[in-house]
């Protein structure tokens, strides 16, 4: 017998204003059992700045069902404070990866996005193909984390969609 996929469905900032983490995580568990879709994540959208959605890397989804404490945070200001282009400092929000300042960023994205796993989940999601790779701009969450642990991933900027990859560290 087939198990048919319930439908994808977003989850908006305005649902997350209402709701919270908690329908975000239920639809997480749904996927990695292979009852529904991915969870696409679609954060609030900021004035001069496109509108983005979101998923992550089942290996990075699973870390955040089995201790939501890890992720919860860089989950909120994903959903708070959306895409911001290039970070200026002190604020929260998901920013372009820069040459020279986040090399260690950039080094972890780079490792995460040569396994094989994530290539295949990262071209299905963001629907491209291998040779597309190289036009896909790194991203990181920031929030207030004094360790310099940052979720990292990809934004394919043709058709705003990102995928975050795992952890990374300045």
């Amino acid at each position: 017998m087939t198990v048919e996929l319930e439908r994808m469905h977003f989850h908006t900032f305005e649902r997350y204003e209402r709701e919270g983490v908690d329908p975000f995580l239920a639809a997480a568990r749904r996927y990695l059992l292979g009852e529904q879709t991915i969870p696409v994540s679609k954060p609030n959208k900021l004035d001069g700045f496109p509108e983005v959605t979101c998923t992550f890397a089942n290996a990075l989804l699973q870390q955040f069902v089995d201790d939501s404490a890890c992720l919860r945070k860089p989950y909120d200001v994903t959903m708070r404070y959306g895409f911001r282009g290039y970070s200026t400092g002190r604020k929260n929000g998901i920013f372009y990866l820069r040459d020279g300042h986040d090399h260690g960023l950039f080094t972890a994205t780079e490792a995460l996005l040569t396994d094989e796993r994530n290539q295949q989940q990262v071209c299905e999601d963001l629907d491209i193909s291998k040779e597309g790779l190289d036009a896909l701009r790194k991203v990181k969450i920031v929030w207030h984390e004094p360790s310099g642990t940052r979720v990292v991933g990809v934004y394919n900027t043709s058709n705003d969609k990102m995928i975050f990859l795992g952890l990374g560290q300045y």
